[in-house]
């Protein structure tokens, strides 16, 4: 039985760097369960681990066993379930759709820009020179969508970031909407999963001309974050619903790829989620909050497994945004380059050199964008409180 706090304990920081301690109260015991110290631990347990496997996939997972290695691309919409767990939580918190703005979008930009600023230097360290950039491509860089023509180092990872902060935007709407009525709530739910069976059926992107970036991905993969409001509202998912999704998931996937002839590697579904891209991801979901028992007891019993993953935790957003880099280093300075060469070992050395590499410049990246946001957000802070204060007077 899931209990309650009637006063906020310590903020979690869904973002992943900054991390002191994951517990939540919760201001309205009617719509909010607390975020217990299991649902906590567990959670930041399987984000830990979703970003490890990005990492290895990024260095020859996703493609060393196609399909089924494809499939390991799964943990993206994790990190949204989780988002949305924890953002209904603080929004809950927070005094204003204001304050929740100003506590979360410059946990989004901030270490962004952070990383723009390090692919210029690295191209100017390159060529001597710094880049010819125009003014079409600065907007790209401005608004999270930059090109990858005078980037030193890849940064594909970064529509994750531009998704989620679109999200982010329209998150009080659905904040709001499932306080008001659950009903229309989960009707809007199952809306955004019928038109992903429509991307199958009619290829409604192309026929409508629908912009992927700006309104599909953010509205798809909104399905993920409405399901961590619905985790994160008291006695919603329950464990018995949760084995009902996880049933009629798994006949949706199997559906889709027969009835609309679908290739079941996952990879060929990311660039415009369809139903089987959704159906599978809940389906993983599924599995991952029904063996949350089995994963705190293995985290329980093995001591370094549980440090390896209170790093991963706390470092999450910087070794996101960071790996590519260390990539980058492992093949101009340790001569990692051979893509041909899908062996084990290769894959291994490589794995291990990009982790070390990480683990070694991901702290220092989360301590100045840390203080960076914490200082932005104090700014903020002070703005927004001088007019009353001054009305006061």
């Amino acid at each position: 039985m899931r209990t309650f706090l009637l006063n906020p304990v310590i903020t979690f920081n869904t973002i992943g760097y900054g991390y002191k301690h994951p517990v939540i109260g919760c201001k309205n015991r009617e719509t909010l369960k607390t975020i217990t110290r299991e649902d906590s631990e567990f959670l930041a347990m399987v984000r830990a681990v979703s970003i490890g496997v990005i990492v290895l996939g990024h260095v020859g997972g996703f493609w060393f066993f196609r399909p089924y290695s494809e499939f390991l691309h799964v943990v993206v919409p994790v990190f949204f379930f989780i988002s949305g767990v924890f953002a209904y939580a603080s929004y809950s918190k927070s005094s204003s759709a204001t304050t929740y703005y100003g506590k979360r979008i410059p946990q989004l930009l901030i270490p962004y820009y952070m990383l723009c600023v390090l692919s210029l230097l690295v191209y100017v360290v390159q060529h001597d020179a710094f880049p010819n950039i125009l003014q079409r491509e600065l907007i790209h860089w401005l608004d999270m969508t930059p090109s990858n023509d005078i980037m030193p180092f890849p940064i594909g990872q970064v529509w994750f970031l531009h998704t989620l902060t679109i999200i982010t935007f329209i998150s009080p709407l659905y904040f709001v909407l499932f306080k008001i009525s659950r009903l229309l709530f989960l009707i809007i739910l199952f809306v955004l999963i019928f038109i992903s069976g429509m991307e199958d059926a009619l290829n409604i992107i192309d026929m409508f001309n629908i912009n992927i970036k700006y309104v599909y991905l953010p509205l798809i993969h909104s399905v993920f974050y409405m399901l961590g409001i619905m985790y994160c509202a008291s006695g919603v998912l329950s464990r018995k619903n949760i084995v009902a999704v996880c049933i009629c998931s798994l006949i949706i996937s199997i559906l889709s790829v027969y009835v609309f002839k679908l290739d079941i590697d996952f990879g060929n579904h990311i660039n415009a989620p369809d139903l089987y891209y959704i159906s599978g991801s809940i389906l993983t979901i599924s599995i991952l909050l029904l063996s949350k028992k089995i994963i705190l007891s293995m985290l329980n019993r093995i001591s370094l497994l549980r440090h390896a993953w209170r790093f991963a935790y706390r470092h999450t957003f910087s070794i996101f945004l960071l790996h590519t880099f260390a990539i980058y280093i492992s093949e101009v300075i340790f001569g990692l380059t051979n893509p041909q060469q899908k062996t084990i070992g290769y894959g291994l050395t490589k794995f291990a050199c990009v982790a070390c590499l990480t683990i070694i410049i991901s702290p220092p990246f989360s301590w100045l964008a840390t203080s960076t946001t914490q200082a932005l957000q104090k700014l903020l802070n002070t703005k927004s409180t001088s007019p009353s204060l001054e009305t006061a007077r």
